[in-house]
C-alpha cells in the first residue's frame, strides 16, 4: 500500500474567529475528511514566532498534513472530492483561506 501525504497550508482571515477556525477544521472538518477510504491521519500545526530561516516566510499560519495510504491516489482524491460533497458535511467557513493543497507521495523514510 503506497503512503502519501495531503498537505494544505491555510489561514485565518478574521482573527476573532481563530478557536470556531481551528475547532471546525481538526474536529468537524477531520471528522468529515477521515471518512474518505484512504484518508488514516490529521495533524495540524500553526507557525511557531520562530523563524525556521530568515527571510523565507511560510505562506500561511496553519499546515494541515493529512496521511493518506493508497494504492491508487488519484482515486482517493476522487474519493474525497466525492465525500465533501456529501449532505451533512459541515460547510467551509469563509474566513478560512486556502494557500497550499497538494498530494505528495513518500519516496523515503528515515529512519526506517
Amino acid at each position: 500500500m503506497g503512503k502519501a501525504i495531503l498537505l494544505v497550508v491555510t489561514n485565518c482571515t478574521d482573527p476573532s474567529k481563530e478557536k470556531e477556525f481551528n475547532d471546525w477544521y481538526t474536529y468537524m472538518h477531520g471528522e468529515d475528511v477521515l471518512k474518505t477510504p484512504g484518508f488514516k491521519l490529521l495533524r495540524r500545526y500553526k507557525g511557531s514566532a520562530i523563524p525556521a530561516m530568515p527571510g523565507r516566510e511560510a505562506p500561511g499560519e496553519y499546515v494541515a498534513v493529512w496521511e493518506i495510504e493508497s494504492d491508487n491516489l488519484a482515486e482517493t482524491m476522487t474519493a474525497l472530492t466525492q465525500q465533501m460533497r456529501q449532505p451533512g458535511n459541515r460547510p467551509t467557513p469563509p474566513y478560512l483561506e486556502v494557500k497550499v493543497f497538494k498530494t505528495f507521495e513518500q519516496v523515503g523514510q528515515y529512519p526506517a
